[in-house]
């Protein structure tokens, strides 16, 4: 369909190679977010002094989610103790 109107457009009338090149740059731009993602998260768990990170993962085969992710600690009696991240 085209932006103006419900009108479905054939797809002979689709450029592809350009849908492919905005697909490509698209992809490229998520990895350089992801990339300063997880910097960002890695320097939060390096300043809480972050001794282990343990997730839980919903699914099958390469469909799921991350459900839950514990971020503990060691203090001084060896033992792991939770931390709360703040956002």
């Amino acid at each position: 369909m085209d932006e103006n109107s419900n009108t479905v457009v054939p797809a002979a009338k689709i450029d592809w190679v350009e849908i492919e090149k905005w697909a490509k740059i698209r992809e490229e731009e998520r990895k350089a977010e992801n990339k300063v993602a997880r910097a960002n998260f890695l320097k939060e768990l390096r300043a809480i002094g972050a001794d282990e990170l343990v997730s839980s993962y919903d699914g099958y085969g390469d469909q799921g989610n991350i459900e839950d992710l514990g971020v503990f600690k060691e203090v001084k009696d060896y033992r792991l103790v939770p931390v709360v991240l703040h956002s």
